[in-house]
């Protein structure tokens, strides 16, 4: 199989796409991979000067899955296909719509932005630019984020009742509480797991969800496990939600961060 560089740039390459960085988004960005994990690959691309002088709509995102047949109808979509193992599932947003998305603090683009597993990057001075936009990050947002990512997955857990969905709905409660003090989250799990105490209820979770979903992803919890979890993950969200944390009002600081960064982008490709 070719290199994961040259499958995105098989991908986002020619006249009308200039690939500018793409990263890892999934199991592999949180260091939790296995050898047969997909490769979820998030990243950014800039239009063709044609393209971006013209008054013509552009696409503004680009989104594959490697092997998953091209649809265009609802009853085509439901059509089942076959994964492969290291499957490309690859999303790639054009620059404009990926700076409005950082500018709301979408929570799903920060984690990539923050990523440090990248397999082709061009944006001058990223690391300069990552770090700087980090600091103005709203953590408010990421916040109640979390908080909904572990609701929908406890809800996801009375359809879907795998160690995967539990495990992920467990990892945002951990993120959430994180915020509490303060502090960003790790994307690492491991150094997420550092920072709670081991006789911590809510870690223990999900260190036995981990296990299980890299060792036996197959398996399904029973049903009183199942309900437990469902109750339980409701209830830590109640609490969360009760606690109305202050957090500092950023809007400015990242505004005139990404007004600075897009200068010096578009200065340089355009």
């Amino acid at each position: 199989m070719p290199p994961i560089i040259t499958r995105i740039e098989n991908i986002i390459s020619g006249d009308k796409a200039q690939p500018l960085f793409y990263t890892e988004a999934g199991s592999r960005l949180l260091g939790i991979s296995t050898e047969s994990s997909d490769y979820d690959v998030r990243g950014v691309h800039l239009l063709s000067k044609g393209d971006y002088f013209s008054f013509l709509p552009q696409l503004d995102s680009i989104e594959m899955v490697e092997n998953k047949p091209i649809t265009s109808s609802k009853a085509e979509k439901d059509i089942s296909w076959a994964k492969v193992p290291n499957q490309l599932d690859l999303v790639s947003y054009e620059w404009d719509k990926f700076m409005n998305m950082m500018l709301k603090s979408n929570p799903s683009v920060w984690e990539f932005w923050r990523s440090g597993q990248f397999y082709l990057n061009h944006l001058p001075n990223f690391s300069y630019w990552q770090q700087e936009a980090i600091k103005w990050i709203d953590y408010k947002i990421l916040y109640f984020y979390y908080i909904s990512i572990a609701k929908n997955h406890a809800h996801l857990l009375k359809k879907k009742p795998s160690p995967k969905v539990l495990f992920y709905g467990l990892r945002a409660l951990l993120c959430a509480q994180v915020l509490l003090k303060n502090q960003l989250p790790p994307l690492i799990i491991s150094e997420l797991f550092t920072l709670f105490n081991n006789e911590n209820e809510l870690l223990t979770h999900a260190q036995i969800a981990l296990h299980d979903k890299q060792n036996q992803p197959d398996k399904e919890l029973g049903a009183k496990i199942q309900t437990f979890f469902i109750d339980w993950i409701a209830k830590e969200t109640e609490k969360l939600l009760s606690l109305r944390p202050l957090f500092p009002d950023v809007e400015k600081q990242l505004t005139d961060c990404l007004k600075q960064l897009n200068w010096e982008v578009k200065t340089a490709f355009y």
